[in-house]
């Protein structure tokens, strides 16, 4: 883990066990800090909050308030927290419920959703499950269910999905670097059986495929070195070309 972000993650944990007590069972790390691949000014922040009953809605209001990033910085690009119940992260469900969703940053418009269901969940678990750190609570492979592989097949479709509407989008994908190495560690995970960082899945994916321009581009905007700026329909034809062939990975 950064060292530098351990003051700010046992201030998050310290405000979730001051507001939800005895509910809150655990709190993990995922996303590109699980896979220590954070990079600073770059890279947003990914925790996952078990809690043992849901939420109430007060509870739910001062939990956002007490989180948001005009109450606590973040030293990050942004803070994703997702609130589930225990029994929601053991669950085989194709999309899993959560109690709470909160996303806030520097950059970020701030936002709350409550009591709704997302299939992304199943690969946020999966994540835990692999790579996942523990702020507080058991291990991880004990909290979180392993998912059916067809099924997290089926959530990075749809992520890929929501890829395609957001290419060069300003503020989700200005130079198309995450789309691209997000369709990347999704052909990982089917080919392999694992969760990656970004930069994982583009290495992997240029081992087979060592003249791909487009990853290659992607890859060297992550780390920070100037590269062209793909067209919008590049990067979709390589979003499609992916999203077929775990289509046919599914069949």
């Amino acid at each position: 883990m950064i060292q530098s972000l351990r003051p700010y993650l046992a201030e998050v944990l310290r405000r979730l066990e001051d507001t939800l007590g005895e509910n809150l069972e655990g709190l993990y790390i995922q996303g590109s800090c699980a896979h220590n691949a954070f990079r600073e000014g770059l890279s947003d922040l990914d925790l996952i909050a078990i809690c043992a009953e849901p939420l109430a809605d007060n509870m739910k209001t001062e939990v956002n308030r007490c989180l948001l990033n005009s109450a606590l910085p973040v030293p990050a690009s942004g803070l994703e927290l997702v609130v589930v119940t225990a029994e929601s992260a053991k669950s085989a469900d194709p999309a899993p419920a959560y109690e709470l969703m909160i996303l806030t940053g520097p950059n970020w418009p701030d936002s709350l959703e409550t009591s709704g269901r997302a299939s992304e969940l199943l690969i946020d678990f999966g994540i835990c499950r692999q790579k996942g750190i523990a702020l507080k609570g058991p291990a991880p492979l004990d909290v979180f269910a392993e998912p059916d592989p067809l099924l997290v097949r089926q959530a990075l479709v749809q992520a890929m999905t929501w890829h395609r509407a957001k290419i060069l989008d300003t503020f989700h994908d200005p130079d198309g670097q995450n789309s691209i190495l997000n369709a990347c560690r999704a052909l990982l995970y089917h080919s392999e059986g694992r969760f990656a960082s970004k930069d994982e899945g583009g290495e992997w994916f240029l081992s087979a495929r060592p003249g791909c321009t487009l990853v290659q581009s992607a890859l060297a905007k992550r780390a920070g070195v100037k590269a062209p700026i793909p067209e919008i329909t590049q990067v979709d034809d390589f979003l499609r070309d992916a999203i077929e062939r775990l289509d046919n990975m599914r069949a």
